[in-house]
């Protein structure tokens, strides 16, 4: 199944250009076959070997197979400077995060369109977990939703739970940067060691409602990034006081449904089989 996944070298694009920084490196360039533009982000900042190559190879074809309008497609795998990343469509809006947060090029944001990603989200995250076996996420958050020119959001960077794994530790271990502050939106149990799971996408997904509808990073408040950590693992959320979205149609819905969402034990979380957002 491997070989159905296409290997992109760098002589395959032209126009290379950086287009963000995170925990990793992303790139825009237009390859040439292809005749469109593509975004690539490069997995880790150490060069890879073969065995890592393998890996992502195996890894990129069980992705591949996944089909949902909801989904970003991967279009195939990149060697690029002995760098490994992962090819997909470029996405002419952005990611969700963008959407959310400059709030110069997005002065308003109509709540009719955010209850319309939120559901886009939803209905990928649905199809995910209603695989069998199910697919986890592992890092579902805003940066990772990306928009189309009508913005219908897609899901990106879902599976690769190995390459997850090492990113997060990575992570975990070098905190210095803004972009660490989206481990927050991991389950109390993940950042305490704990496996991934259905519940700690869904949990992600109740932080993701909270920061599209708020328009802020949550816990901004704290301090240092291992205070807001520390206080989301004895049970500290975001504020849902009664001036939190007061003019928001079915808001007591969806306020219920981030509680759900985000709830200290994961057997009270709601499971995202079938549109969590229509189920509220």
């Amino acid at each position: 199944m491997s070989n159905l996944v296409p290997v992109i070298s760098q002589k395959d694009l032209e126009n290379i250009s950086l287009s963000q920084t995170g925990f990793g490196i992303s790139l825009k360039a237009f390859h040439v076959a292809w005749n469109t533009d593509v975004s690539v982000k490069l997995l880790s900042n150490q060069r890879a070997g073969e065995r890592d190559f393998r890996a992502l190879l195996q890894e990129a074809a069980n992705t591949q197979r996944l089909q949902c309008n909801h989904l970003l497609p991967l279009l195939g795998i990149c060697q690029f400077q002995g760098f490994l990343g992962v090819a997909t469509t470029w996405m002419h809006n952005g990611s969700l995060s963008l959407l959310i947060h400059d709030h110069e090029l997005y002065p308003d944001l109509p709540v009719p369109l955010s209850i319309r990603i939120l559901s886009d989200v939803a209905t990928g995250l649905s199809y995910l977990h209603s695989l069998e076996p199910p697919v986890l996420h592992h890092n579902l958050k805003p940066s990772n939703v990306l928009l189309d020119l009508e913005y219908r959001a897609k899901i990106s960077d879902f599976g690769q739970p190995a390459w997850r794994k090492q990113q997060l530790r990575a992570a975990l271990h070098n905190c210095n940067s803004s972009s660490c502050w989206d481990l927050l939106c991991l389950s109390p149990e993940i950042l305490q060691g704990g496996q991934f799971s259905q519940e700690g996408d869904v949990y992600s997904f109740g932080m993701m409602c909270w920061e599209l509808l708020s328009r802020q990073k949550p816990l901004t408040g704290k301090k240092t990034l291992l205070r807001a950590i520390t206080g989301i693992c004895n049970g500290l959320r975001p504020g849902i006081e009664a001036a939190f979205i007061p003019n928001v149609p079915h808001r007591n819905r969806l306020v219920r449904l981030m509680l759900l969402c985000w709830h200290q034990e994961p057997h009270f979380r709601p499971g995202a089989t079938g549109n969590i957002l229509l189920n509220c």
